[in-house]
């Protein structure tokens, strides 16, 4: 009997998870999680999970980037904290982390190696999609940001890795379905034919143009 592999990603305002078995995978939930808010954030959602899921009988697989939100000091804290909140609910023998070009690690060698956990989980989707498609453009919108990597011959094909990296890079681009301010992509819009300026105040993002339009 193939084993129950439960993936996470943690991110800064959400988490998602999806149940796999071998490769067919059965269900997929995402819940709320403002993390700068404060590691009790992540750990609600850990336990609304134990109640959608029997977590005991699950290994775990972890990917996250909310180790940048402005709770956490520097991203090695985010990191740590991320790394330890889980485990101190789920069992930590049943945990890895995905750590890039070395694939997925223990927790020991992820508190030990948190640069490469850091922010990792757009390697994780253009790994799988390169070992299922041999050329492609792999673009992923997320509610902050979007990752862009090219896939040549089953290869995953990027300039940077780091965060700075792929932003000098062009591969990571600030903008996502919810949480981009209006006034970062664009300085006009056309409003009853007559085209007016973008105040540059946080009034209003990404989430509401995709509400107008019934798309979120």
């Amino acid at each position: 009997m193939l084993p129950k592999i439960l993936g996470w990603d943690i991110g800064g305002a959400h988490v998602k998870v999806a149940l796999a078995s071998g490769q067919t995978v059965s269900q997929i939930q995402q819940l709320s999680c403002p993390l700068w808010k404060g590691l009790d954030e992540l750990s609600n959602c850990i336990h609304t999970v134990s109640d959608l899921f029997d977590i005991n009988e699950c290994e775990h697989a972890v990917t996250m980037t909310g180790e940048l939100v402005d709770h956490f000091p520097d991203r090695k804290q985010g990191v740590l904290g991320i790394v330890n909140e889980m485990s101190n609910i789920l069992q930590t023998s049943k945990v890895k982390y995905y750590a890039g070009k070395e694939g997925f690690i223990d927790t020991q060698q992820a508190l030990a190696n948190y640069q490469k956990v850091a922010s990792a989980n757009w390697l994780a989707s253009a790994h799988y999609t390169a070992d299922k498609v041999a050329n492609a453009l792999f673009i992923d919108i997320g509610s902050t940001t979007t990752d862009i990597v090219a896939i040549h011959e089953h290869q995953a094909v990027y300039s940077g890795f780091t965060d700075e990296e792929r932003l000098v890079a062009k591969e990571l681009v600030y903008c996502g379905v919810v949480r981009t301010p209006i006034f970062a992509i664009c300085k006009s819009a056309l409003i009853k034919s007559i085209q007016v300026p973008i105040i540059n105040e946080y009034f209003s993002n990404t989430a509401d143009v995709y509400r107008l339009t019934e798309e979120l």
